[in-house]
């Protein structure tokens, strides 16, 4: 699914605490509940997102060392049907993981087991691949990462890059992995499901489009 940057950009300005990943995550939560109410199963309890994160510092990154990952696990409050009320309540979500990590330190946020109501982890595909098989359970529902390409535009061999999509890996229990990116104006939410979770994948892009319409017209009053 693409959408407008700027329109993205425009409800943020409306509400100038949040961040364009709670709005990403807004859109998500919304279109899950559309997803999950359609098929009367939609939980009393929210969702929550697995969203990854860079903990490393700039020492890190001019000492030559990768990206230091953690994983932050905020609601997605699909159990709120008011647009505006979740997208609020998901900066709260994020801003409190953001506190987590300042307060506990970056470095020592990569160390923390997985079992801790924070998880984190260094190498996070195969330690939550070995979390999923050891407890049957993971702390969070679905993936989501955001992504965003500074720099504009971008060419290989003198062909213009026009578009940027990204996939993501499933895993046992979490069956849906978003994939948010903005590049030259335009925000890309992919999502990359297992088939017999998700049956109906063209459905569910349906339900991305009507929920970030469902909050654009909320904040901003329109969705032309």
């Amino acid at each position: 699914c693409f959408f407008d940057l700027d329109d993205f950009k425009a409800i943020r300005a409306e509400h100038p605490e949040v961040k364009i990943n709670d709005v990403l995550l807004a859109v998500i939560g919304g279109a899950l509940r559309y997803y999950l109410d359609a098929r009367d199963s939609l939980p009393d309890a929210s969702l929550v997102a697995g969203c990854p994160i860079n903990v490393g510092t700039e020492a890190d990154a001019e000492q030559g060392r990768g990206n230091l990952l953690s994983l932050m696990t905020p609601y997605l409050y699909t159990d709120i049907e008011d647009p505006v009320d979740r997208l609020l309540l998901i900066h709260q979500s994020t801003d409190q993981a953001k506190a987590v990590v300042e307060k506990i330190g970056s470095r020592a946020m990569t160390e923390i087991p997985m079992n801790l109501p924070a998880p984190v982890a260094k190498n996070l595909y195969p330690l939550l691949a070995g979390i999923a098989l050891r407890t049957e359970a993971l702390p969070y529902n679905t993936m989501v990462t955001n992504v965003a390409v500074p720099k504009a535009p971008l060419y290989l061999a003198g062909a213009r890059l026009v578009r940027v999509l990204a996939t993501g890996p499933v895993i046992d229990q979490s069956g849906v992995f978003h994939a948010g990116f903005s590049f030259d104006g335009v925000v890309s939410i992919g999502f990359t499901a297992c088939r017999r979770m998700l049956p109906d994948p063209q459905f569910y892009a349906e339900c991305i489009e009507a929920s970030f319409e469902d909050l654009k017209r909320a904040v901003l009053g329109t969705t032309a």
